[in-house]
């Protein structure tokens, strides 16, 4: 049992000299060190009194990723009230939402989302303060007064000095005290807040640690946003309780450059992520003649070195999360000599539930689970496979205000339902087999799992993204398969040019691809295969992770 805050200051007392933080400043990188880190939390912490914020009443953070974010995270949760991020991609509507839900007085946020926030004021009646971070604002509206970020370091500052107890000296959250409520985006509808306690997240630390080989001689590459679980406990709350470097990058542009300037050792990220990254790479190959020529023919060690090269040289380790990762990419990227792992997990446990280690990875699994996590498989069918639940100190207290959501997937005896198919190999090895409520069933009762069917049609040279459903006929009983494809136009144009065709007419296209698909699931049982398929010209809506929104189509 342990809280964020005890974390952070262990890891100060042992280490507060050695460089936490690296950012680029005005095109040059800049270092902060722990104790340089804590000083700035205990300041924040001060801001959060200074506005009279009770222990245990939330306060907004809506912002993108950056060196501030982590010290105002800890500012909130050092000085015992509840943090609550907020994706910075979201429109007004959601944004409201979640302020209105959560009932946050006071909230962090920047220059560039202000106007977001401007056009939520009017159902805001919670709301009292908003402070900008880069910018000297000084002004109110609707009752809502909006303040400069500096202006409140420096009258922290001084009052910090002047007062014999501090917000952040006086505070002491205990391990079971909520530290965040964290919405989920979902592919399911709409978002509803998880709370998760100090415990949750610090049980996290101590379990991965047992399990990734990470130490303080790392340097985390900080991609994806702290908003989300994923990147919240393991590029944040990891980093600050082992004490190794964590490094921001400046956009998803830059992140080549990036990596090769600050030379990272590991990256937390999404598959999506990892597969750009690789496509980036191969396409780079195929245009360098003699490195195309030396892979083609299976002299691949000076190719392998010099894409290694491009990571930065001391690349070792790539953690995949968030979303189901093609093995093929990690095994990839195993043969390059940097190891590729997968993890799996919710919001709901902090998140992670299972990893593998990076000596013994099982691709195509996402590893055994946990220390102190238990992960059982509720009805099995036939072929082993049923719900995923799982039960320990990461597993989260309930929705924020909403009992009857809490019910539906927390059981009295503490047993979290995560909604997932799963079954264990035989190592104990957890396999995702998709959603429960995305099964399609046909009318002989045959369980389909639309994450195999679009593993097997992603791999076509011609679909950019695909997303399989159910759809019913007429008077029939039972679903059958149903495809929604995304084409890659860019292949298909290569493609129609190299065979001199015209441009093919929509219906020349659904035909076209059809035929691509059948192709690609021909070693599936027929009763999986597609028997629609509709052509989608924008790519599908998703959440901050990547994941397609289902609920938003159908066939």
């Amino acid at each position: 049992m342990d809280t964020l805050k005890n974390l952070m200051i262990k890891t100060v007392d042992s280490m507060g000299t050695s460089t936490y933080i690296n950012y680029k400043d005005n095109g040059r990188w800049q270092k902060k060190t722990f104790s340089e880190f804590q000083r700035n939390v205990e300041v924040i912490s001060e801001i959060i009194d200074l506005f009279k914020v009770k222990e245990g009443k939330t306060v907004g953070l809506f912002m993108e990723n950056g060196h501030i974010w982590p010290e105002i995270y800890m500012g909130i949760v050092s000085a015992n009230t509840i943090a609550v991020p907020i994706d910075a991609k979201l429109m007004e509507k959601e944004v409201s939402h979640i302020m209105i839900d959560s009932e946050v007085s006071l909230i962090f946020t920047q220059r560039k989302l202000v106007h977001t926030l401007k056009e939520s004021l009017p159902k805001l009646s919670k709301l009292q303060h908003v402070i900008v971070v880069d910018t000297n604002m000084d002004e109110a509206e609707l009752g809502v007064k909006f303040h400069s970020y500096p202006k409140l370091i420096n009258q922290a500052r001084e009052h910090f000095f002047k007062v014999k107890n501090t917000r952040f000296e006086l505070s002491d959250p205990k391990p079971d005290d909520i530290a965040s409520i964290i919405y989920t985006s979902g592919t399911t509808g709409r978002s509803k807040g998880a709370m998760l306690s100090h415990n949750n997240f610090a049980s996290q630390y101590y379990s991965v640690i047992d399990r990734v080989d990470i130490s303080k001689d790392d340097n985390l590459l900080t991609v994806l946003p702290l908003h989300h679980a994923f990147s919240f406990t393991v590029n944040l709350v990891l980093t600050m309780s082992i004490g190794c470097q964590t490094s921001y990058v400046e956009s998803l542009r830059t992140i080549s450059d990036n990596i090769k300037e600050i030379k990272p050792t590991a990256l937390v990220g999404v598959p999506l992520l990892f597969d750009k990254m690789k496509d980036k790479i191969m396409l780079q190959l195929k245009q360098n003649k003699v490195g195309s020529f030396l892979y083609t023919v299976g002299i691949r060690g000076p190719v392998k070195k010099k894409i290694r090269q491009g990571f930065g040289g001391k690349m070792r380790l790539l953690v995949s999360g968030g979303a189901p990762a093609d093995p093929e990419t990690l095994k990839w990227y195993d043969s390059l000599g940097i190891k590729a792992i997968e993890g799996y997990g919710l919001t709901e446990t902090a998140p992670v539930m299972t990893v593998s280690s990076a000596d013994a990875a099982k691709y195509g699994t996402v590893g055994p689970a946990l220390l102190d996590v238990e992960i059982r498989i509720h009805q099995p069918n036939e072929n082993n496979i049923g719900e995923i639940q799982t039960k320990g100190p990461n597993v989260f207290k309930g929705y924020f205000k909403n009992q009857a959501a809490t019910d539906e997937v927390l059981s009295e005896d503490g047993w979290l339902s995560t909604g997932d198919l799963g079954m264990f190999d035989e190592d104990n090895y957890l396999k995702i087999c998709g959603r429960k409520k995305c099964l399609i069933v046909n009318r002989e009762g045959k369980n389909i799992y639309p994450e195999e069917v679009e593993n097997h049609i992603s791999h076509n040279e011609f679909v950019s993204e695909v997303l399989v459903l159910g759809f019913k006929e007429e008077d029939e009983v039972g679903e059958k398969v149903g495809a929604i494809i995304v084409p890659d136009n860019e292949k298909l144009d290569k493609w129609q040019a190299q065979h001199h065709h015209k441009y093919l007419s929509d219906k020349e296209l659904e035909e076209f691809i059809f035929k691509q698909i059948k192709d690609e699931c021909k070693d599936l049982s027929s009763y999986k295969r597609p028997r629609k398929v509709v052509i989608r010209y924008e790519e599908f809506e998703k959440t901050s992770t990547m994941k397609i929104k289902r609920y938003l189509y159908n066939l």
